[in-house]
């Protein structure tokens, strides 16, 4: 049978804390063990981000990166939805520093922590509680430090199946389009063998094609019931920049690095991250791939159109150490004459 079908690992409907934990970190080892281009970083003050939350022991706190020592700290993806979740604002910021009340957080935050304190990591960086949301010059500040903050990150947590923060990271497995519970299995008894059976679930494929396929080549129409996370054009350079992106999604988890795909039943294991080659292709093939980028992106959702350029400019950021380049609201000098032309 496993000629015909192929072999993948049982995906359960549910898990605990500390059986996620020990899978992240066994990908998250020999990722750094075994990928060249996804090394563990040396921070300097500078890598740092300005606020990070200090997650050790049982309290949440709002501290300086400068005043604190700090060897690696996680990151969160998450989708603001309808229903937006805690920030820091002026008003707040002094009680932050003292103390986050956990029962404020919603769930998805605090699945990101208890997920982070269980892979041995003291520090978080969220987006909302990191920078002051209504202090306009302390979040352009921040969002010209994406690229930083995103590339330096040990590991980026996505709550990839959640609309909003109160979705979490963490709950039972299901397929949305399937009517059988992804934890089902039907056992098939080979004929005239005793030992050897078959266990049937739905298949993963879907998931695993969202990973594996660009959105500007494959024609796969972005689901909000399924990959809510994936339609935000703010996640796009979270993805882009960090070294290891953790997908928590309805059907298992799936972790893309800078050089291969890892997930729970082993379907993409080993498969190339559809990543962008910044270092070892030409300066005309890093165009081509900026317009690539361009495609995708422009393809996504945002709350503030006001917000398309800030939100890529992480992506430029990385794009401008390679080209050398004036770079001009989404466009390149050097490449100037063929980006200002398009087709309808």
């Amino acid at each position: 049978p496993q000629q015909t079908f192929g072999s993948a690992q049982h995906v359960p409907a549910e898990r605990s804390l500390e059986d996620y934990t020990a899978i992240i970190q066994g990908w998250v080892h020999d990722c750094i063990q075994t990928h060249t281009k996804c090394g563990l970083v040396e921070l300097s003050k500078s890598d740092l981000p300005f606020r990070v939350l200090c997650i050790a022991g049982n309290s949440v706190v709002l501290v300086h990166a400068q005043d604190t020592i700090i060897d690696r700290y996680a990151t969160l993806s998450h989708r603001w939805g309808q229903k937006h979740p805690v920030t820091t604002t002026e008003e707040n910021i002094a009680r932050w520093m003292e103390e986050i009340p956990w029962e404020e957080l919603p769930k998805t935050f605090q699945d990101a922590i208890c997920i982070a304190r269980g892979l041995g990591l003291s520090f978080i960086w969220i987006d909302s509680l990191c920078i002051i949301q209504d202090n306009p010059q302390d979040w352009e500040k921040e969002a010209r430090r994406m690229a930083t903050i995103y590339s330096n990150s040990h590991l980026n947590i996505a709550a990839t199946s959640s609309i909003d923060a109160l979705g979490g990271c963490i709950f039972s497995r299901k397929l949305p389009s399937l009517p059988l519970h992804s934890g089902d299995r039907r056992q098939i008894l080979l004929q005239g063998s005793e030992n050897t059976s078959v266990f049937v679930r739905p298949s993963f494929r879907p998931t695993h094609a969202r990973f594996t396929t660009p959105n500007y080549a494959s024609g796969f129409s972005l689901d909000i019931r399924t990959f809510p996370l994936l339609t935000r054009a703010w996640v796009f350079q979270e993805r882009f920049l960090a070294p290891r992106t953790l997908h928590f999604h309805s059907t298992e988890i799936v972790m893309e690095c800078r050089s291969h795909l890892r997930c729970e039943c082993t379907g993409v294991d080993k498969v190339s991250a559809k990543r962008f080659d910044l270092e070892t292709t030409s300066d005309a093939h890093v165009l081509d791939q900026w317009m690539e980028v361009v495609e995708e992106y422009s393809k996504l959702a945002i709350t503030k159109d006001s917000d398309r350029l800030p939100a890529i400019l992480g992506v430029a950021t990385r794009f401008q150490q390679r080209l050398r380049s004036r770079y001009i609201a989404g466009l390149w000098e050097v490449d100037l004459a063929r980006q200002i032309l398009w087709e309808v």
